[in-house]
């Protein structure tokens, strides 16, 4: 038994498996055989580092002709012109306006000792003083108030001013009691009738300038209107 276990083992060889592998000299070309790239794809890149990045030049974006400034300038440019254009207008329409001279005395009229003592100003941007106003209306001795084209044609004979008139009563006009001589002087202005009413017309001269007249019916002469009138400077 011991003799047979210490007999050398029988040498069995290993079976080679066989692979079916491409001939050796298919494979001898590939390794040898260069692999063409074409041209275009070695351009070699730029390196980003910091340093070529400050040495490049960087062009901005140039800004688009529709700026925010080139709308200012626009806009301011159109605000000129409608100021201009509403100052030409503004300016003729003055010029017009005062162009025509206020009538407030018919010369063929006395005027009352009441108006001519007066020293009182109309308070305004541009103080006035308060002159005598004494004018021929047949309609006073009726007791008959002038319209606004009565009092256009008495204070402008050759403008009509008509639209530019409006009436107010005494506390619109002197909320404050400010012109109380005015007013005591106006009613002792009426000679023959007495009369304690007193009106106040407003005339609207140009965009700034405006007129007051302060006044009161009178029969004497065959009817008049008396009274006072002030500028004032509204703007």
């Amino acid at each position: 038994m011991l003799l047979r276990s210490l007999q050398p083992a029988t040498y069995v060889p290993r079976l080679q498996t066989k692979y079916n592998s491409p001939p050796r000299r298919f494979i001898a070309s590939l390794i040898s055989r260069p692999q063409r790239i074409h041209p275009a794809n070695c351009k070699p890149r730029p390196l980003h580092s910091p340093a070529n990045i400050s040495s490049q030049k960087i062009t901005l974006p140039r800004p688009s002709s529709f700026s925010t400034s080139h709308i200012m300038a626009s806009d301011d440019a159109y605000m000129d012109f409608l100021n201009k254009a509403n100052a030409d207008h503004s300016a003729g329409q003055e010029a017009s306006t005062q162009g025509a001279k206020t009538q407030t005395v018919d010369e063929s009229l006395k005027v009352p000792t009441s108006l001519q003592k007066v020293e009182a100003y109309y308070v305004s941007e541009s103080d006035e003083p308060f002159e005598p106003v004494v004018l021929r209306f047949k309609g006073a001795a009726k007791g008959e108030w002038p319209s606004a084209d009565d009092l256009s044609s008495l204070i402008s004979p050759d403008t009509d001013i008509s639209g530019q008139i409006s009436t107010l009563d005494t506390s619109s006009f002197d909320p404050r009691n400010e012109y109380s001589k005015v007013l005591q002087a106006v009613s002792k202005a009426t000679e023959e009738s007495k009369s304690s009413d007193i009106k106040v017309y407003r005339v609207q001269r140009s965009n700034t300038t405006v007129e007051y007249f302060v006044l009161a019916l009178d029969s004497a002469d065959g009817g008049r209107i008396v009274g006072l009138f002030a500028k004032s400077v509204e703007t």
